[in-house]
C-alpha cells in the first residue's frame, strides 16, 4: 500500500473515533458546539453554602458567566429536577450571546438554562435540551453536598 494511501486510511479512520477513548463517534442528528469554546482563557472560583458545607466551583469567562458573577452573592431556593440536576430561579436572565443553542451538560457542570431563567447544578445525566448553557464546573469531590439534598434547600452562591 502506497503511503498516500495508508495515510489516507489512518485519517479517515481517526475521523470515526472520538478522542477521549477511541470508541466509535455516535451519530448526532444536530450540530452542538460545547460551551466550553465559548471559554477565552481563565474561569472565576465560586463557592455554594449549603447549610454547614461549603461546595467549590468555577465560572468560566462568557457573557453568560460573566452576568452570573454580577449577581453574586446571591442566596437561592434549590429544588430537585428529575433526580439529576438542582434548579433555581435567579432573579435576572442571564443573555445567551455567544452561546449554544443548547447543549448536554455532563455531571458536575454548572449550568444556565434559559427558558426558565435557572442557575442549575448537574449531579445526574442529563441530555441534550436547547436552551441550556454549562457555564462552569463544580468541584467533583463536593457533589454528595448536592445530590443528597433530598427535598428543597437554600444555598448562597458567592464569589
Amino acid at each position: 500500500m502506497s503511503l498516500a494511501m495508508s495515510a489516507a486510511l489512518c485519517f479517515t479512520l481517526a475521523s470515526c473515533t472520538n478522542d477521549t477513548n477511541g470508541q466509535a463517534a455516535e451519530p448526532s442528528s444536530r450540530t452542538t458546539t460545547s460551551s466550553t469554546s465559548a471559554v477565552h482563557g481563565h474561569a472565576t472560583p465560586i463557592h455554594i453554602k449549603i447549610g454547614d458545607r461549603t461546595v467549590s466551583a468555577t465560572v468560566r469567562d462568557t457573557p453568560t458567566g460573566a452576568a452570573l458573577l454580577k449577581q453574586l452573592p446571591r442566596t437561592l431556593e434549590f429544588e430537585d429536577l428529575n433526580g439529576a440536576e438542582k434548579v433555581a430561579k435567579l432573579p435576572k436572565e442571564l443573555p445567551m450571546k455567544g452561546m449554544p443553542e443548547g447543549d448536554n451538560p455532563k455531571v458536575g457542570d454548572l449550568g444556565y438554562y434559559a427558558p426558565w431563567g435557572n442557575l442549575v447544578l448537574y449531579y445526574g445525566d442529563v441530555d441534550y435540551w436547547d436552551g441550556i448553557a454549562r457555564i462552569g464546573r463544580i468541584d467533583s469531590s463536593d457533589l454528595a453536598a448536592i445530590s443528597g439534598q433530598s427535598g428543597d434547600f437554600t444555598a448562597t452562591v458567592a464569589r
